[in-house]
């Protein structure tokens, strides 16, 4: 009986240590990581984004045989909205899909 966590949510601005990360989704005992974009403002460039894909591949992979699954919540400063580049495309092209799902938020 009670509650069942289905998934453990953090900002790309604390996914720093994979080990604590990993550990943390076992300690919940969930299936979901949902990760979310920078509340750092300076962490919300193309740059940025380019330099996470890599690091959620990593994670996606490592999840993946303990069947667990990667998801990003997206947020609305990732869609562009003066013609500057689009940094959810960044995600979207520079990740596997079977790697990382995607949380979608359409509150914008």
């Amino acid at each position: 009986a009670g509650l069942k966590t289905m998934a453990v949510h953090l900002t790309t601005d604390q996914f720093v240590d994979i080990d604590r990360v990993l550990h943390t989704a076992q300690h919940f005992e969930t299936r979901y990581l949902i990760v979310s974009g920078p509340t750092k403002p300076e962490n919300r460039t193309p740059e940025y984004y380019r330099e996470l894909c890599p690091r959620l591949e990593a994670l996606g992979t490592l999840l993946f045989p303990r069947r667990q699954r990667l998801l990003y919540h997206n947020q609305s400063f990732e869609f562009s909205q003066d013609g500057s580049e689009d940094l959810m495309q960044i995600l979207l092209e520079g990740t596997d899909r079977i790697k990382m799902g995607l949380c979608f938020d359409a509150a914008m």
